[in-house]
């Protein structure tokens, strides 16, 4: 096995790594590899990728409506006494089939993904991420001293790492004070030159079921704030969530792109995001009282 980046060197380690702490020698592949921290009420994951970053932010009740009503387990008392039949006669099979025309006759076909063989229907609705964010850097080549950590007792994830432009990082935060993520690139004077590239919910997800179907959204962006308003199928429902994303170059400049953003010799770059579910009454306007909020906010 031979790393993509070469690890920071023990010695160096030492020397900045806070006391308690998890540390990774690799960027993780895996979305399962990310470091993740969280305040209780946003989460933001990353990667530590230097030079394709993602992170992802999440709101503990970013949840995607799937029933107007929770629906009620199917009835298997018609079928128990035959069901353990079948189990002790060794043909789960047909216990099986036995629950499956139980779900049938209850409705709860349209909860299962027969395509993907999984028969038993959603038993519970899934959080989803909010929005992605991925940040695209010329890859120089050779890249050595490289470290991502997560510091135990303040929460805060720090990714290092030096090529021959210099040396660059990497911080990620869920702040309790206004309730909201940041993240900032930093690397030497006027170096920075990349993409921001913002990744929404929908598509396929858990066992192949496909996300956010009838679901709606408005996104409207300039270069410094990014304004989110998503309405869940109405079927559900008038639910769905906020969310802002700011953008602070230091030094260089901003312009938006197709996919988000691209900064240029700028210094570093700090991005503040915030997310909030709306229950009832969603309104697409409402993000305009949050944005202001996240504009006003003393961000320090």
């Amino acid at each position: 096995y031979t790393p993509r980046y070469l690890s920071m060197p023990v010695q160096l380690r030492r020397e900045i790594l806070p006391q308690r702490n998890v540390c990774c020698l690799a960027p993780a592949e895996e979305a399962s590899d990310f470091f993740y921290t969280g305040n209780g009420s946003h989460r933001i994951d990353v990667s530590g990728r230097p030079y394709d970053d993602e992170i992802a932010v999440t709101q503990e009740l970013l949840y995607e409506p799937q029933w107007a009503e929770t629906p009620q387990p199917p009835d298997l008392r018609p079928y128990l006494g035959q069901i353990r039949r079948y189990v002790r006669e060794g043909k789960p099979e047909l216990a099986d089939a036995l629950i499956d025309k139980a779900q049938r006759e209850a409705g709860m076909e349209k909860y299962m993904n027969l395509d993907a063989q999984i028969v038993y229907p959603v038993g519970s609705l899934h959080v989803h991420k909010a929005f992605w964010l991925r940040f695209v850097q010329p890859d120089p080549g050779k890249t050595w001293n490289y470290l991502r950590w997560t510091d135990l007792l303040t929460g805060k994830l720090t990714t290092v790492w030096e090529n021959a432009r210099g040396s660059f990082k990497t911080e990620a935060l869920a702040a309790y004070d206004g309730d909201l993520t940041a993240f900032r690139l930093s690397g030497p004077k006027a170096a920075l030159d990349l993409e921001i590239k913002l990744r929404l919910p929908g598509g396929p997800g858990m066992y192949g079921r496909q996300t956010m179907v009838g679901s709606t959204h408005k996104l409207m962006r300039s270069p410094s704030l990014f304004k989110l308003a998503w309405a869940y199928n109405p079927e559900f429902g008038n639910k769905g969530y906020l969310a802002v994303l700011r953008f602070l170059p230091q030094g260089g400049s901003a312009e938006l792109t197709d996919e988000g953003l691209r900064i240029t010799g700028a210094d570093a770059v700090v991005v503040y995001a915030k997310a909030v579910r709306v229950e009832e009454n969603f309104q697409f306007d409402a993000v305009d009282a949050l944005a202001a909020e996240m504009e006003d906010a003393s961000l320090d």
